[in-house]
This record gives structure tokens, C-alpha cells and sequence, in this order.
């Protein structure tokens, strides 16, 4: 996994001597005269840790694999297994005579690793763990701007499907609740693509999701909701 897509975990984030977020790509939305620790998206932080949580499973995984991988290859490690209980048996000798009793697989282990089990993880983490994240940052977002704009007009807010919840509940915010901001240009293309994505796992489209993680990181689509969100001046993120 790319390092721009490393995650940190809140507590491993958090200045406790200046109350407040030290890694860029988390935020606090600023609201005057308030503590800092009441500034602090709760929920975003949430997020951020099931991701973090996610994202360092899989990489575990992969570095045990390697791990063992080499063990075997230089025979500090061997995989001895018992064979079939019912029949004893597991292996034949090169006259088809069965060989009774314990049996050591390290080669076969290795097969598998290098083969199968390696380029598996690999894989998901490449592809899946980040696909996930990414789905949970475009959830939240679309969860967030609908919370802000019923908290300001007291309804729900209409969404077109031609436009899409975000696009529309952006909409309804200008027009409805007279607030005036502009979304960062680079978080809007950083947003509309995480939203393609996001579109294409839920639709099956995997092949085509992965051709489009290129150049996408999930550190850069937090820090984006962060820089969408401080544009509204009305927000009062809850504590949870």
C-alpha cells in the first residue's frame, strides 16, 4: 500500500498538550469561542479508525506471510503436519508406497504462499481495503451534508438522481440556507471521483474500480471532506 495512504489511528494522532489534531489529514471544523476539544468531528474520527483498523489488518497479514514465506525458504521454519486420521496416509513414495505418520509440507507451503495466499492479500489490500475505505469516507460525506442542511432548514433536504445526494444537498444548502461558500477545487474533482468509485463497487464494476484508484489516496479524500466542511461556517459537528 502506498504511503500516502497510511492511516493513523486518533489517539496515535492527537497532540493531548495542544488539544488538538496533528496529522494533516484529519481535521477539527473551527467554531469561535468553543473548546477545541467541542470542534473536533467525532464522527469523521470514527471513520478514520475503522480505516486505520482495516487497512493495518490486512497489512499484518501480509507482513506474517512474508515473514513465514522466508522462515520456510531458509528452514528455520518447516511445516510438519499430521496426515489422514482414518487413513494414515498423506503421502506415496515414488513406488506408490504410502508413507505412514507425519509428514513435512514446507514445500508445498511455499508454493502456496508465493502462488495463491500472498498475491491474494496483496490484492485486497491494493484494491479492496482501499475501495472500502474510500466507500466509507463518500457515505459519510453524503451522511454529514444532509445532517448540516435539515439542522439549517428544519426538513429534509430533496436530492436529484441526476445529481447525486452530495451534489444536490450542496445545492440545497446555497439555496435554501443561504450559505455562501466555495468548494476547494481540488477536493470538488478529489470528491466526484471517490463517487465514481464509490458507484462502480456498489454496481459489481470491480475491474473498472481498480483502474480508477490510480492516483487516488485515502489520506487526500479525508482531508478533502475536511477542506468541504470548513467551508460551512454553520456547521456544529456533535459529539458522540
Amino acid at each position: 500500500m502506498d504511503d500516502r495512504d497510511k492511516l493513523f489511528e486518533k489517539g496515535n494522532a492527537w497532540d493531548e498538550n495542544q488539544d488538538e489534531i496533528t496529522e494533516p489529514y484529519l481535521f477539527s471544523v473551527g467554531i469561535p469561542g468553543q473548546h477545541p476539544y467541542e470542534e473536533v468531528d467525532w464522527e469523521i474520527l470514527a471513520v478514520n479508525d475503522f480505516c486505520y483498523l482495516m487497512t493495518e489488518t490486512v497489512k499484518l497479514k501480509i507482513e506474517k506471510l512474508k515473514d513465514d514465506l522466508s522462515a520456510y525458504k531458509s528452514g528455520t521454519k518447516k511445516l510438519i503436519l499430521e496426515d489422514d486420521p482414518l487413513t494414515g496416509v498423506g503421502r506415496f513414495d515414488k513406488a506408490g508406497n504410502p508413507i505412514y505418520g507425519p509428514n513435512d509440507y514446507t514445500e508445498e507451503a511455499i508454493e502456496g504462499i508465493e502462488k495463491y495466499t500472498l498475491p491474494f492479500w496483496e490484492d485486497k489490500a491494493k484494491f479492496l481495503a482501499k475501495t472500502v475505505s474510500l466507500v466509507m469516507v463518500a457515505f459519510f460525506t453524503e451522511k454529514r451534508l444532509f445532517d448540516i442542511a435539515f439542522d439549517c432548514a428544519g426538513r429534509k433536504p430533496k436530492w436529484k438522481p441526476e445529481m447525486g445526494k452530495i451534489e444536490s444537498y450542496l445545492s440545497f444548502l446555497r439555496a435554501e440556507c443561504n450559505i455562501n461558500f466555495e468548494e476547494p477545487k481540488e477536493a470538488k474533482v478529489l470528491r466526484k471521483k471517490s463517487i465514481d468509485i464509490r458507484n462502480g463497487f456498489a454496481h459489481g464494476e470491480w475491474d473498472k474500480v481498480k483502474t480508477m484508484l490510480d492516483g487516488i489516496y485515502i489520506r487526500d479524500s479525508f482531508k478533502a471532506v475536511s477542506d468541504l466542511l470548513k467551508q460551512l461556517p454553520t456547521y456544529n459537528p456533535p459529539e458522540i
